[in-house]
């Protein structure tokens, strides 16, 4: 009776650290496998967020190269004294117009101008393919870079009292390249970019 008892208890022992076992590695596979989709779902925002900035700089050239048609259609009209006038407006407060050799020579070198950081990259094109933005007046793209970054660095912490362009750029400062001196020397665009960053 006491042979049986002893294998009773064995078997039930054996029972329990078997059942105890696949409790445990079923465990840890659910938590394999939700790691693993909420990377996948991480990934799958980030490019979403990527796509929609793209997809508003696409439609911001569209409608800023026809604005610029007709501005210029109307500048021509004026007369060469109230030509220069307007265009000097148009600098002043929406920045340098980028050139075509400027925008490629940029786009060669973004890692030298801006920092190896893909942030850094899309603070850095928006300001100079864009400049409306260093005026204030493309909001929607400081936003959506705000988010950009709030999406890839956990540690950043949005200054509610400062508007989402002041809040980029000061995220810039401190992660980006300041100033480059050659991109400065070679490009206009550039030159004004790094005079823009220093005042954060």
């Amino acid at each position: 009776m006491e042979g049986n008892g002893d294998r009773t208890i064995k078997i039930l022992v054996g029972i329990i650290i078997g059942l105890s076992a696949i409790i445990l590695f079923s465990g840890i596979f659910y938590i394999l496998n939700m790691q693993g989709k909420i990377e996948k779902l991480e990934t799958e925002q980030e490019e979403q967020l990527k796509r929609q900035i793209e997809t508003q700089n696409m439609a911001s050239a569209q409608t800023m190269q026809s604005a610029q048609t007709q501005q210029q259609s109307n500048i021509n009209k004026k007369g060469e004294k109230g030509t220069r006038s307007q265009q000097s407006q148009i600098t002043a407060s929406n920045g340098i117009n980028i050139t075509k050799e400027e925008g490629a020579y940029i786009r060669a070198n973004f890692n030298t101008f801006f920092g190896s950081n893909e942030v850094c990259h899309n603070i850095g094109r928006n300001h100079v393919n864009f400049p409306a933005i260093y005026s204030g007046n493309r909001p929607d793209l400081s936003a959506a870079l705000l988010r950009f970054i709030k999406k890839s660095d956990s540690s950043f912490v949005n200054n509610s009292n400062l508007s989402d362009e002041d809040n980029v750029m000061n995220w810039y400062t401190a992660n980006c390249v300041r100033y480059n001196a050659i991109g400065s020397e070679n490009s206009k665009t550039l030159r004004y970019f790094y005079n823009y960053v220093s005042n954060f």
